[in-house]
């Protein structure tokens, strides 16, 4: 009795913990999670009232419960109410769902025991009350099956599962109660008999009792009656979850044969494949198999547009390939296929048992070769975007080697073309050549870790340097193109045993040379690097014509430049931004026409180790 009247008092709070998390979190609950909390609160306040009101002055029980189902009605209306508006103006199909779920559960289900409970009452009163009662019972199996079928409050799998088996089970004791207390009634039982509660309490227990055992009972008869099935079930369970995981074709066709071998017991058979139109045994098995391509013909002729054939079972098939397959002793063939396309063909002889094969290992032999067709072609997709992959990058390393060394090319000819003009000036010829020398060394190393990238199979990745390092080297090539004293740099005494992905010199030498082209004349930029321990910011400024909208919209996208009559190649930003989001960092443009660029970019940093 205490038990049902503590569950009775906390139903009002349980409603009220659904109209705030119910379809979704209510932004007063984001703000104050400690107001899930509150109805229980409440509700816990009234607990005193209740067992004063049942034990000590009866007189307040009826008020008490005309409160309780005021309470249970009020709160169960406003979330009626919300599921209905919720129905009705939502966006989202799940919070449709869900709340029809628990609309339509909660107003139709309350019925049928309502009436069966009052059978002989007229009174609209009690009909209304034991209706709201019914309606608090049966509220946890609409909301269970919205938890356990449509995921509210995002539960994991587990929670779902046991949600979803508590309300098979109490649907099960419902459907048993409302028949024993109709059968109870009708041959007059005992009053305690027909309790509602006691019987669905009971009907629930025995539910869970006897739910293994119901489902050994049919397990051990079946294994009895049908032992090859629940043969081929396991062997059926274990190869479907092999030949999920195969991404090779040659493991696939050993799977494959494994299968069928230990499930049919054929004598010996064999696995083809069509690799470029021509096929190979890629498994063999048993005591002397069919592995002669010629078979494979004749297997096609007898097999046509089918997926399988049993030649026991298709004696019309008078036809010199039958005969010849025949003679082999091959008594079924099955396609590998997935969609239009075949892969390849499974032969296999007769049962090493005298019986025949049946309907179960045909159905198994469909099964198996449609998953392996499946893995087939998942194997020759993964070969082919490997494949494509590996050109991409090839290209993509081609174009990066291109705009990487593109620029130095460009000044190297141009130092090359007025070295005549330079013999007889001694000094700057020397320069010259000290120059040209300097561009050589440098882009025999570029080409040399590029070609290191590209043709090892599993490069280390790349080292780290000190950040003043990768900027003083990029100063230094952009000021031997643009001129000295085209850059100044500030940074930070902080950064000063700051490591930096080499890679980002790439970087930093691409935003010096845009900022420098885009400089007014002789007329420098600004780098700035400053950091917080956990990353780098470096930012390159100049004070030029700055970018239209249009202009900064496209700045990353690959081949637009603004410079197409310098030769601009329109792929420095592209670059620059795939370095540095490969490294976990990002890329910003910062623009105000007539006023100049700033790019800014963010990376981890890396301490250099004592």
């Amino acid at each position: 009795m205490y038990a049902a009247l503590v569950a009775a008092t906390m139903v009002p709070a349980t409603l009220v913990h659904l109209n705030l998390t119910f379809l979704r979190h209510r932004r007063a609950l984001r703000d104050a999670p400690i107001l899930v909390f509150v109805p229980y609160g409440l509700s816990a306040i009234l607990l005193p009232a209740a067992w004063l009101a049942l034990d000590r002055n009866p007189l307040l029980w009826p008020t008490f419960t005309w409160l309780l189902i005021g309470l249970i009605a009020g709160c169960g209306a406003i979330l009626l109410v919300s599921c209905a508006y919720t129905i009705r103006e939502s966006t989202s199909i799940l919070e449709r769902v869900r709340a029809r779920v628990l609309l339509y559960g909660a107003l139709l289900l309350p019925i049928i025991p309502t009436f069966m409970l009052t059978p002989d009452t007229s009174e609209p009163a009690q009909l209304a009350t034991t209706y709201l009662w019914m309606a608090a019972v049966v509220m946890p199996l609409p909301l269970g099956l919205a938890i356990s079928r449509y995921n509210l409050f995002d539960l994991e799998w587990d929670a779902r599962r046991w949600v979803g088996r508590l309300v098979y089970f109490s649907a099960v004791a419902l459907v048993v109660t409302l028949v024993l207390v109709a059968t109870l009634t009708v041959v007059d039982a005992a009053p305690p008999l027909r309790d509602p509660a006691f019987l669905f309490l009971l009907s629930f227990a025995c539910a869970v009792a006897v739910e293994p055992l119901r489902s050994r009972f049919f397990g051990y008869v079946e294994e009895i009656f049908t032992p090859r099935l629940q043969q081929l079930r396991r062997l059926r369970e274990g190869y479907t979850r092999q030949i999920s995981q195969v991404r090779d074709e040659d493991e696939a066709a050993r799977l494959l044969g494994e299968a069928l071998y230990g499930a049919l017991g054929a004598r010996a058979g064999c696995v083809f494949l069509s690799v470029a139109g021509e096929w190979r045994p890629a498994h063999l098995f048993g005591t002397d198999p069919p592995t002669g391509t010629r078979r494979v013909a004749d297997a096609l002729a007898v097999l046509g547009d089918g997926d399988l054939i049993y030649l026991a079972l298709a004696p019309e098939l008078e036809t010199p390939a039958r005969t010849r397959l025949a003679a082999d002793g091959i008594e079924l063939i099955a396609s590998i296929g997935s969609g239009e396309e075949r892969f390849g063909l499974v032969l296999l002889t007769g049962p090493s048992r005298r019986s025949p094969y049946a309907g179960g290992d045909l159905d198994f032999t469909a099964m198996a070769t449609s998953h392996a067709g499946i893995a087939f072609r998942n194997a020759r997709l993964t070969g082919e975007l490997l494949s494509a992959e590996r050109h991409a990058t090839t290209g993509r390393i081609a174009v990066a080697l291109a705009h990487d060394i593109g620029k130095e090319l460009d000044w190297l000819g141009r130092l090359v073309k007025r070295l005549p003009k330079r013999f007889d000036d001694a000094p700057r010829l020397a320069r010259d050549i000290s120059m040209i020398q300097e561009f050589t060394d440098g882009l025999t190393e570029r080409i040399h870790d590029f070609v290191r990238d590209a043709t090892d199979p599993a490069p280390d990745p790349p080292g780290t340097q000190k950040l003043d390092l990768l900027v003083q080297r990029a100063v230094g090539t952009m000021c031997r193109i643009h001129g000295e004293g085209r850059v100044t740099e500030s940074i930070d005494p902080g950064l000063r045993q700051a490591r930096a992905h080499e890679n980002i010199g790439r970087v930093i030498a691409n935003l010096l040379d845009n900022a420098l082209r885009a400089a007014p004349g002789l007329e420098p930029v600004h780098l700035f690097a400053t950091g917080d321990g956990e990353s780098i910011r470096i930012s390159v400024t100049d004070h030029g014509a700055g970018m239209s909208p249009e202009v900064l919209r496209n700045a990353f996208e690959r081949g637009f430049t603004t410079r197409a009559e310098d030769s601009g190649s329109g792929i420095g930003l592209t670059i620059s931004r795939e370095i540095v989001e490969s490294l976990g960092g990002s890329i910003e443009l910062t623009t105000k026409p007539g006023s100049g660029t700033r790019a800014t970019i963010v990376v981890p940093a890396e301490r250099e180790s004592r």
